[in-house]
């Protein structure tokens, strides 16, 4: 299972990350987001995350669950991902993981850039006004 944060700033705009390395979706921006750890709640995991990945910090009460997205990518294992919308965190965001992301930027949630990677299109959907939960790669 993978979380996603979504970060909002003071203008409404979202937080990506530039994906890099020999991860799937290098080059293309993405939410900061993760995998779920044995033991952990689903706010716990992106709280950790947001802290591995920018260095902020947020409390329990400043997650808003947004959606949930079950993706299964050609060729690829089946993912499922819930994201949640980060409305406060302490901290200023900054590249903590060079190794795996190497820019941020905020883009305003109707202008995505268009090497935006698939999953995080998909995880946004409920904060763009879709439906709660979005399917992909299923026949």
């Amino acid at each position: 299972m993978d979380v996603f944060g979504l970060l909002k700033d003071d203008h409404g705009r979202l937080l990506l990350m530039k994906r890099a390395g020999d991860i799937p979706g290098s080059g293309q921006w993405a939410l900061p987001s993760g995998k779920l750890e044995a033991g952990e709640s689903l706010p716990q995991a992106v709280r950790r995350e947001l802290h591995e990945e920018l260095g902020v910090t947020c409390d329990p009460g400043d997650l808003a669950f947004n959606g949930v997205a079950h993706v299964r990518p050609p060729g690829g294992e089946p993912r499922i991902g819930f994201s949640f919308v980060v409305t406060r965190w302490h901290g200023v965001p900054a590249v903590l993981e060079p190794d795996l992301c190497d820019a941020l930027g905020w883009f305003p949630p109707g202008q995505l850039p268009a090497d935006t990677f698939l999953y995080t299109r998909l995880i946004m959907g409920p904060h763009l006004g879709g439906q709660n939960f979005s399917i992909w790669g299923w026949s």
